[in-house]
């Protein structure tokens, strides 16, 4: 990669892309580590959101379509014709 053209990572050999990263194949100093922590930080997730189940099913409601369809059920079950509503709902 001494050359200035942009390459796709996973075209590039082994030892290009350990040159790209500053790396070798025994990996980084101990004190190359906390420079590269100090800069970019830890390397690690961040704790994902707990979602709670009434959410997720309270969430399919919000398409227009969904609520077409279920105003529609209601309907036919007034208008009593209950085949039709058990067939939309």
């Amino acid at each position: 990669m001494t050359n200035n053209k942009k390459q796709a990572i996973w075209s590039l050999s082994n030892n290009e892309i350990l040159e790209f990263l500053s790396s070798s194949n025994e990996g980084l100093s101990t004190e190359e580590c906390v420079r590269r922590q100090i800069r970019y930080g830890h390397n690690a997730l961040k704790p994902a959101e707990r979602v709670e189940a009434l959410s997720v099913f309270l969430k399919q409601f919000k398409s227009p379509l969904i609520l077409i369809l279920i105003v529609t059920a209601i309907l036919s079950f007034v208008l009593h014709d209950p085949t039709n509503a058990v067939k939309v709902g």
